[in-house]
């Protein structure tokens, strides 16, 4: 995720370059339409990282459990097929 926050960066300064000393108003469109892209793209695996996440051991697909306990509790995962329960140890007020 940090990698595409570092790569988002790019089109914003091409935004500004294209802005400033090319002049080219459609370098500047493409660029800050790529930086917006690339933000929501971000936003979207940062939100699916607290509802979806893989088993460490038969590498199946996760869902969040439902809140059971206090504000101060993480987050917890169970897996349906090896019947564990992993804690991710992120908290998260709802």
């Amino acid at each position: 995720m940090l990698v595409l926050a570092l790569i988002s960066v790019a089109p914003f300064g091409a935004a500004f370059y294209a802005a400033r000393v090319l002049n080219d108003s459609n370098l500047e469109t493409i660029f800050s339409v790529l930086f917006m892209v690339l933000l929501a793209t971000i936003m979207l695996i940062a939100a699916l990282q607290v509802y979806i996440a893989r088993c460490a051991e038969c590498k199946s697909w996760i869902y969040r459990q439902d809140k059971t306990g206090s504000d101060e509790e993480t987050i917890k995962f169970g897996c349906r097929k090896c019947g564990i329960i992993w804690d991710s140890g992120m908290k998260i007020g709802d």
